[in-house]
């Protein structure tokens, strides 16, 4: 599988990864998913020197998309890297390794001091817990939401 950036040509690609996030998250209960706005957010992304866009090909055929970004603490003047987007179709642990070596490899190189990534509760099993922690990741924060 080959990891190369996001191009303009992908965008409707990436879609399908987008919708199969919002379902999987259950967050169909918090309003339609706005395809239009998603492809203007994405498209935002590409233009931004802020984010990092990646798809992971094989066959030619797009199997999985990341997207991360930058933002300055709001606890301290540090930046802090934060992944926004990753799905992959298959569970391949060697290429979602090599794809968050890249997120972090970037976010060195812009000067961060930590990064982020989010997961989905229903999807939080141990393996997956297991997985971030040999990455180097440690679970600080979780999020709840609440339709209202």
């Amino acid at each position: 599988m080959l990891i190369r950036d996001l191009r303009q040509e992908d965008l409707y690609d990436v879609l399908y990864f987008c919708k199969k996030f919002y379902k999987k998250a259950g967050f169909e209960d918090l309003g339609k998913l706005n395809q239009e706005k998603t492809l203007q957010y994405i498209t935002s992304l590409l233009e931004n020197q802020m984010a990092l866009c990646k798809v992971v090909v094989d066959d030619d055929e797009i199997e999985g998309f990341a997207a991360f970004a930058l933002t300055e603490s709001p606890f301290s003047d540090e930046i802090i890297g934060y992944e926004l987007f990753f799905w992959l179709n298959n569970k391949n642990a060697f290429t979602a390794k090599k794809l968050m070596k890249e997120y972090e490899d970037w976010c060195k190189e812009k000067g961060c001091i930590a990064i982020r990534f989010g997961s989905i509760a229903s999807l939080e099993d141990d393996k997956f817990l297991k997985f971030l922690t040999k990455q180097g990741f440690s679970k600080r924060e979780t999020f709840f939401t609440k339709g209202i």
